[in-house]
């Protein structure tokens, strides 16, 4: 096992939960929407095809898949190809969703899924 990325793995205070990409839930920052990759009550992962200009402070909502939306608002801490890291430094996702959408994934069937992906 890579040491290095252990070690990242077990400094993370708070626990992650990663999307399949058939179900990820939608972030909205203004007018633009993006797939969140990956959340925990402190951070947000998600993807931008294209570039885009974020100030140091962002507010959005994201919207799950049982309709709930919640406000988030942070700065964007890291940009990678595609990906974006965004911690949560004042208003952060609720514990108790976290612990619904871990409930959600671990009934959640990819033949389910009619996406057709």
């Amino acid at each position: 096992m890579d040491d290095k990325k252990s070690e990242q793995q077990e400094k993370r205070r708070y626990f992650r939960i990663e999307y399949p990409a058939s179900i990820r839930p939608i972030l909205k920052i203004r007018k633009h929407e993006f797939e969140v990759v990956d959340i925990s009550e402190k951070g947000v992962r998600f993807s931008a095809e294209k570039e885009i200009k974020f100030g140091r402070w962002v507010t959005g909502n994201i919207t799950f898949h049982d309709g709930q939306a919640i406000g988030i608002e942070g700065k964007i801490a890291w940009k990678r190809g595609e990906s974006i890291g965004m911690f949560l430094t004042v208003k952060s996702i609720p514990y108790p969703k976290i612990l619904s959408e871990q409930r959600h994934l671990a009934r959640f069937r990819p033949e389910d899924d009619s996406s057709g992906e």
